[in-house]
């Protein structure tokens, strides 16, 4: 039996539109900050008072570190556990005043009390609570809703989700919100939750068995020690024994696999390749898990996959493009999330300027990353597909480096070879032009094997992606690439054709230049009774787009 005791302040004024507007799926974390910006806004417009949860600080950072945050205005406070006493007083105590918007941390959504006694705000709605997280635990999600329309006065409350968080720590599918009515949304974010509750708990109970198995193991023992029963306490101390033996070799081993992809220009005509090649290790009976299963059977091994694409150093904000986890992390173990990412990453490569392109700061940021969980597996290793070679390690080779003598943040392969050894990573080069990148992996895998930290000899391992007869030396034609010739008939008879020959040619040198071709040469030969050469072994960047017409009489293909 149970006793229902009514509150003292009467009916609530609490609102959550759970079918309306009250939820919030934004696609990307831009929509997520603008939706977040565009609704406090709203509110304040309307002299309330806004308070907004994110679930961690690393999410708080993300939007106070992003262009909407600094729309809101001079009228903004920061709710988090690194403040002062007083500064968390005085936060609390203005949350509730007109126009005031408050960004906290969850840690704050239990027992904090924003009590509003500004009459105008009671006027016009009460305080708007933002929640900008799905709670692994409703209990959770019903203290932040707590936090407005306290003691029977106004408020609402409001929920705005990344979906790929929902995806990733919720297993929704990524077309979830597609398929079900928006008034059903909230039942499939709680049945989710509780689905993910049980799984949580289901582990919670198995390891629960476990130890207690452990301790009646060596309640028995003891029990045998004491009743003098030296062989009972023999065959049960070797049952122990033998467990904890056993367990020297895990059960379980968690991998980390980061992909720093290569998406400058030159990349355009790998793309496809690269996602099937990603796919097929993430997936199917070829798949990294299925052979460690194989190989190891008694050994259940998980995978998570983090995920960088790269461009040049003089490509600036647009340089790295990473992923976070909603803990701030860059791993997860949704192998699908991972896949998608990467697919976007490789729709529209761009940007590097000469051939050489920044390896050496994309492995080095890699092996930085110090999110909550990066790089805390068992075995980490890190794939690097590209197909150009790093700054500082050309050769000499002419043409091909703009930062030949020192790299602009000062990395050199024995700093980035430190990080690696550091922190435990193994590095795979996969390579789309061995013959450019072949110094570039000699250099890395030098300082690698013999850094003072790597007493088991670990190696750098170069994987080609094409046969060598197919990749194209930076070292050829004295520093530059190919030398393209076009030889273009100009007699009478393509006259009318002529402005079809130049767009060709110019869509040729266009793709050219977005592969980053930069070090190819380009002749152009026109011939019809005679042959002249109206371009000689000119840089793609400095060729003329048009050619004019000579309009010979004759095709005569000797002089050409």
């Amino acid at each position: 039996t149970f006793m229902y005791v009514p509150s003292v302040y009467g009916e609530s004024n609490f609102q959550f539109d759970k079918g309306g507007d009250g939820i919030r799926i934004e696609t990307n974390v831009s929509n997520y900050h603008h939706s977040i910006t565009d609704q406090i806004q709203l509110m304040t417009k309307q002299k309330r008072s806004v308070v907004v949860f994110f679930q961690n600080n690393a999410r708080l950072k993300d939007f106070t570190s992003s262009s909407f945050y600094h729309k809101l205005g001079r009228q903004k406070k920061l709710l988090t556990e690194d403040i002062s006493n007083n500064d968390k007083e005085f936060v609390i105590s203005k949350a509730a005043t007109v126009g005031q918007v408050t960004i906290s941390t969850a840690v704050f959504g239990r027992g904090t009390d924003f009590f509003c006694k500004d009459e105008t705000i009671q006027r016009n709605g009460g305080v708007h609570v933002i929640q900008a997280f799905l709670s692994e635990e409703e209990s959770e999600e019903i203290q932040i809703q707590g936090r407005t329309a306290r003691q029977g006065k106004k408020g609402s409350y409001q929920m705005i989700l990344l979906n790929s968080d929902l995806e990733e720590q919720f297993g929704l599918a990524k077309d979830w919100k597609d398929n079900n009515a928006k008034k059903d949304w909230y039942d499939c974010l709680s049945n989710a939750r509780e689905k993910h509750r049980d799984a949580v708990c289901e582990k919670i109970e198995a390891n629960l068995a476990i130890a207690t198995e452990k301790d009646c193991n060596t309640h028995r023992y003891f029990d045998a020690l004491l009743a003098s029963d030296k062989k009972a306490a023999s065959n049960i101390f070797s049952d122990i024994y033998t467990s904890f033996k056993r367990e020297l070799v895990p059960s379980s081993i968690e991998l980390d696999l980061a992909f720093l992809i290569d998406i400058t220009g030159s990349m355009t005509p790998y793309t496809h390749a690269t996602a099937a090649t990603i796919k097929n290790m993430l997936f199917g009976s070829g798949s990294i898990v299925s052979k460690l299963n194989i190989n190891f059977p008694k050994i259940e091994f998980y995978l998570r996959v983090g995920v960088m694409g790269f461009r040049d150093v003089d490509d600036d904000l647009e340089q790295f493009v990473e992923r976070r986890s909603i803990e701030g992390g860059h791993f997860v173990d949704n192998n699908d999330f991972s896949i998608d990412f990467v697919e976007s990453i490789l729709n529209s490569p761009s940007g590097g300027g000469d051939t050489a392109e920044d390896l050496l700061g994309a492995i080095d940021r890699s092996a930085r990353w110090s999110g909550p969980d990066d790089w805390t597996s068992m075995i980490k290793f890190m794939l690097l597909l590209t197909d150009a070679p790093a700054h500082g390690c050309c050769a000499n080779v002419p043409n091909v480096d703009n930062y030949s003598v020192r790299h602009p943040c000062g990395l050199t392969p024995e700093s980035v070879a430190d990080s690696l050894i550091k922190n435990d990573i193994d590095l795979f080069i996969c390579s789309y032009n061995p013959a450019a990148t072949s110094h570039t992996e000699k250099e890395l895998a030098m300082k690698y094997l013999s850094h003072k930290d790597n007493p088991e000899l670990r190696e750098i391992t170069a994987i080609p992606m094409v046969p060598g007869t197919h990749s194209q030396s930076t070292e050829a034609l004295g520093g530059h690439g190919q030398h393209i010739i076009f030889v273009l008939d100009q007699s009478g008879s393509m006259q009318h054709s002529w402005p079809g020959v130049v767009a060709a040619y110019n869509g040729y040198i266009t793709r050219l230049r977005q592969n980053q071709r930069y070090s190819d040469l380009v002749s152009v030969v026109q011939f019809g009774t005679f042959a002249d050469v109206t371009v000689k072994k000119q840089p793609i960047l400095g060729i003329p787009s048009d050619l004019k017409f000579g309009c010979d009489q004759h095709t005569i293909f000797l002089p050409a």
